[in-house]
Formats: C-alpha cells, structure tokens, sequence
C-alpha cells in the first residue's frame, strides 16, 4: 500500500509528536530534527526522499520560508548544530537543549516550542497552493504490513503510525 506525503506527514506531525516532547524532551528532538528535514524535503518538492547531497539547502530553505519558523532563523547553523547533532552523534553541537520554551538569546530550544512550531510549519506548509497538489498526491512510502507498537506482523493491512 502506497503512502503520500501528506498521510506521512500527518502521522508525524500528530499528537504524539507532543506527547514525546512533553514525556521525553530530549529524544523528542531526534524525531524533530528528523521530522525538519522531512518539512524541508516537502517544501522543496523533493520526489526521491532518499537523495543524498541537499538535506542543508533544505532544512534552511524550509527555515527561511515559512512564518511558522521564523524564530529559528535566529538560531546559528541550525541545520548542522541541531539537526546534524541529533541525528549523527544523539548530541547537539552548540545548541542547549530544554523541555518548554525557546531562549534565542542563550541558544536555548525547547523541546515543546519546537515541537508545535513544527506542527504549525506543517499546517503552513500544507496550506500553501503551489505544494498542495504535490503534498496530497505524491506517494513516499510503501507500506507492506502492520507495525502494531514495535512488534511487525505479517499481514497487510493498513500501518497504524
């Protein structure tokens, strides 16, 4: 069964994205950053999701542009301090990382903020005309069988993400 963006999107941007941000602030941010280059690679119309080589141009681009993000631009490097951090080592570089609320002039993100930041920049995103159609009609995923918690079966039914 094929996935499109949007449904990928959605499953990630839902309320468990702040359940984990409110019960696990730190590791929220792995999924987070994850979860920018995904808004980055939608933002620019990406069709190969798996592409090496523009992951920076993305993040940034994604950053720059959408209101929803704007507070972020402030922040030095954001794409390799943060997203690179989490995503490579589980440890930001040059970023202090806390549970609630951003603090831009102490370097400061927090796990909450950022989450429904992102949750806005998703819904931004959506609603912007030129990426409507590309959102609601490009297939990203397959999806072969039921992952139900952590545990695969066999069957294929719909995934419950």
């Amino acid at each position: 069964m094929r996935k499109t963006i949007r449904q990928v999107g959605d499953s990630i941007f839902d309320k468990r994205l702040s359940q984990l941000a409110t019960k696990y602030p730190y590791q929220s941010f792995v999924v987070m950053s994850a979860a920018l280059e995904f808004l980055g690679k939608c933002y620019n119309k990406c069709t190969d999701f798996q592409k090496d080589g523009n992951s920076k141009t993305f993040c940034n681009k994604v950053i720059e542009s959408l209101s929803s993000l704007k507070e972020y631009r402030k922040f030095d490097n954001l794409y390799h301090n943060l997203r690179c951090g989490m995503l490579h080592s589980f440890v930001p570089d040059g970023i202090i990382l806390c549970r609630k609320k951003n603090n831009v002039e102490d370097n400061i993100i927090g796990a909450q903020q950022f989450c429904e930041d992102l949750k806005k920049a998703w819904e931004e995103l959506k609603r912007k005309p030129e990426l409507m159609s590309f959102v609601n009609k490009t297939d990203v995923l397959t999806v072969n069988g039921v992952l139900s918690g952590d545990t695969p079966t066999e069957t294929s039914q719909e995934l419950n993400v």
